[in-house]
């Protein structure tokens, strides 16, 4: 696998309509609270953040739904997959260091 594979295949993903968009927007509140309640509950969130790291996490999901709510009004597959991987000479993403795992040969 590839960072341009990637990109192509995050091309083929079918654009969010305009209806889809806005209840995602109306909702982002309630996603956020959503979020951020099942953190706090958990017993192990200090080993997840981080001492005192809370604040930092909540701002953190705040910006994960504004993005993506930019990416369901404004599809682009180079933007969500260098976000998703990790900037270029940035450490990879937590996503991808703990969900997939392994290297992505980029082919710029």
């Amino acid at each position: 696998m590839n960072h341009n594979y990637l990109i192509e295949s995050a091309q083929k993903i079918p654009a969010a309509n305009e209806k889809a968009a806005k209840e995602y927007n109306d909702r982002k509140d309630i996603l956020i609270a959503e979020i951020n309640n099942y953190m706090e509950s958990r017993s192990d969130l200090n080993l997840l953040i981080g001492e005192s790291n809370i604040e930092m996490m909540k701002d953190n999901h705040a910006n994960h739904v504004r993005f993506i709510h930019s990416i369901l009004k404004n599809p682009n597959a180079e933007v969500l997959t260098e976000t998703v991987l990790g900037f270029p000479g940035l450490q990879k993403s937590w996503f991808f260091k703990q969900l997939l795992g392994g290297t992505i040969e980029r082919m710029d």
